[in-house]
């Protein structure tokens, strides 16, 4: 009815309408975000009231509500967003009796009340027909606990993703371990951002069974100190395990994953991206890859682990997307034989070993198939212990666009391979391409190399302090570059 009033400061003379017969008040101020004042509405009377979802959210400015604890909510179906956005809101009425007998969605009931240090006991409200319970109390960030909802009946329940996600202040969850997960799909994110929570619930015994969706699972819990054994969790219907225990900085170690069924797994981007005090992994050799399309950042940042499982058998065939998988891992001394990966549909292999400080060789990638790559920004850089790199003078360039710093900061590498056949027609980013390769005395001749497209080549030989003599790069087509 006010949905989008977005200047009207009050509403006033609404309190003694005449409400008997309405059935549906949803999204009746949504977006009044300037409201500051709503009429006492507290007395409104409802014979079968269904539909009450969205109708106060987006009132970013009301610090207090109507108390309309005392509606009559037994036919009530749908309460998804209610307070979703009043993110001044500073209580909220006693609802802890309302009726929730026919609800079937209580999504977002409370996103973004940000400003919430306390909700109402909602530990006994009838959930046996909820079918969607999504990112319930996300962005309650100031919430430190939670009403006991380990009793909510969750039986009906397909979809639980991002419930707490950024309650960034909960210090602990109830005990959820008992829920019913038989038809639960989605777990995506359900714990994301919980970066004060230092356990999660035993939620080993969840049925995932039918669960299709890990990503971001406990992505950002950056205090947990150790998670339940999901080992025996069913991951038969799973495609989605991207960042699951990204930026889980906390953990030293890992529940047994190896057994996991990844047949149907197409992306593992940032799987455990900045695990920084993990010094070994499950052993995920076996993992079936075979649909996987991306593995960006797999490992990136996992700056502990000094060795990885011997992922030299990981099937690529239908990856696209390297780029940094490695980078970061400042511990390795060496790496899995990866030089049989198949690369032949890789279009991005940028940062794959940046900062791989310790590393004191690579394997053998001078085979991999390059003819789809477009990105080999940073690939080597900041591998300051490398003295060598595999001949990579033959890998296929022709679609390259970007080779930003790509031996930047070998600052051990005694020689490069002969790049001087490289195509670089399409490359458009030279910049810090051998910046601060310190020990380097020459450079393979570069000086036919067409720059016609480039338009960066800054700090290409910057702190090469040990070079006696440049490539004559006096022809070079300067025509575009910029920089």
């Amino acid at each position: 009815m006010f949905y989008g009033c977005s200047s009207l400061i009050s509403i006033s003379g609404i309190s003694k309408w005449n409400t008997n017969c309405v059935r549906n008040i949803s999204h009746m101020f949504q977006k009044c975000s300037s409201l500051i004042n709503i009429d006492d509405i507290s007395q409104w009377k409802f014979k079968k009231l269904i539909k009450i979802n969205y109708i106060f959210s987006g009132c970013s400015s009301l610090k207090t509500l109507p108390d309309i604890s005392k509606w009559n909510t037994n036919y009530a179906e749908d309460m998804v967003g209610i307070f979703c956005n009043c993110s001044s809101l500073l209580t909220i009425p006693d609802i802890s009796k309302w009726s929730t007998n026919f609800v079937r969605n209580i999504s977002g009931i409370f996103y973004n009340c940000s400003s919430l240090k306390s909700l109402p006991d909602i530990s006994k409200w009838k959930t046996d027909k909820v079918i969607y319970m999504i990112d319930v109390f996300s962005f309650c960030s100031l919430l430190k606990s939670l009403p006991n909802i380990s009793k909510w009946n969750t039986q009906n329940v397909n979809n639980i993703g991002g419930m707490f996600s950024y309650c960034s202040l909960l210090l602990s969850l109830p005990d959820i371990s008992k829920w019913k997960t038989d038809n639960v799909i989605y777990l995506r994110a359900m714990f994301y951002n919980c970066s004060s929570l230092r356990s999660i619930p035993d939620i080993s015994k969840w049925n995932t069974t039918k669960v299709i969706s890990l990503e971001n699972l406990f992505y950002g819990c950056s205090s947990l100190l150790s998670l339940p054994d999901l080992s025996k969790w069913n991951t038969n219907n799973v495609t989605e395990i991207n960042s699951t225990f990204l930026n889980c900085s906390s953990l030293k170690s890992l529940p047994d994953i190896s057994k996991w069924n990844t047949d149907k797994v197409s992306n593992i981007n940032c799987l455990f991206y900045n695990c920084s005090l993990l010094q070994s992994l499950p052993d995920i050799s076996k993992w079936n890859t075979k649909n996987i399309t991306s593995m960006n950042a797999v490992f990136s940042k996992c700056s502990s682990l000094l060795s990885l499982p011997d992922i030299s058998k990981w099937n690529t065939d239908n990856v696209t997307n390297l780029s940094f998988i490695f980078s970061g891992c400042s511990s390795l001394k060496s790496l899995p034989d990866i030089s049989n990966w198949n690369t032949d549909n890789v279009i991005y292999m940028n940062g794959i070993f940046c900062k791989c400080s310790s590393l004191l060789s690579l394997p053998d990638i001078s085979k991999w198939n390059t003819n789809k790559v477009i990105n080999m920004n940073w690939i080597f850089a900041y591998c300051s212990s490398l003295s060598s790199i595999p001949d990579i003078s033959n890998w296929n360039t022709n679609n390259v666009l970007y080779m930003i710093g790509i031996f930047s900061k070998c600052s051990s590498l005694l020689s490069l391979p002969d790049i001087s056949k490289w195509n670089i027609n399409m490359v458009t980013h030279l910049s810090s391409i051998f910046c601060k390769c310190s020990s380097l005395s020459s450079l393979p001749d570069i000086s036919k190399w067409s720059t016609d497209n480039v338009i960066d080549i800054s700090g290409m030989f910057f702190g090469c302090s040990s070079l006696i003599s440049l490539p004559d790069i006096s022809k070079w087509n300067t025509n575009k570059i910029i920089n």
